[in-house]
């Protein structure tokens, strides 16, 4: 059974599979994720809140993220935002009704798209299904649901690692969830767009976001 699953995944570009319920695998996902970032010309990301990237303070992928950006590679993000209703769902399964779910870091979102002008962040009401990183090189594919283990939704499940490759019949995995990606990019909204909306609802004074001339 092993090798049937393995034959078939490889065909389709996986080249790892990480239980992220085992520590093991988890440190070992960060470490192939970093090394992927270090060697990436371009990156791109649609996640939830993008914290593990985009957070100084989560202590994950962001000092490599960093030096990326320093070196002036475009990176392209797509966050759920914050205030649709697909959050509002999350937010009342996974922190008790609270409005707000405090991973995403708006703050520091506006001070990183300040700092860093290939650095473009944009914002989606729907259809955010799964992390997805991608590089030049590989992508990662963490999905997503809303199974709740202890009151909370339990988000450690499984991540591939994928590389592009072309299956003997239908679409590598590689293509695919970099169009699952693309897909939320059309129709997202810049971050200033989304900025001049969520002034009012939001809980707290959020600081001015730099002009900016977005690229299609």
């Amino acid at each position: 059974m092993a090798a049937k699953v393995a034959s078939a995944a490889m065909q389709y570009g996986v080249t790892r599979y990480f239980n992220m319920q085992n520590p093991k695998d988890q440190a070992t996902r960060n470490e192939d994720t970093q090394g992927a970032i270090s060697v990436a010309n371009t990156m791109w990301l649609c996640a939830n809140s993008g914290a593990s990237y985009l957070d100084p303070a989560i202590y994950r992928h962001w000092p490599f993220v960093q030096k990326r950006l320093e070196g002036g590679i475009d990176f392209r993000v797509v966050l759920l935002d914050p205030l649709s209703n697909e959050k509002g769902f999350r937010n009342q399964l996974n922190v008790d009704g609270e409005q707000f779910d405090s991973k995403i870091n708006v703050p520091n979102l506006v001070k990183l798209h300040n700092a860093y002008p290939s650095l473009e962040i944009r914002f989606s009401r729907h259809g955010m299904h799964a992390t997805v990183f991608v590089t030049d090189s590989c992508l990662f594919f963490d999905p997503y649901h809303v199974g709740l283990v202890k009151d909370r939704i339990e988000n450690r499940s499984f991540c591939l690692k994928i590389a592009a490759k072309d299956p003997p019949d239908g679409i590598g995995l590689y293509r695919l969830f970099k169009e699952h990606f693309n897909s939320l990019w059309r129709t997202s909204v810049s971050f200033q767009e989304w900025m001049d909306e969520a002034r009012e609802k939001f809980p707290y004074e959020l600081p001015e976001l730099k002009h900016r001339q977005y690229r299609t």
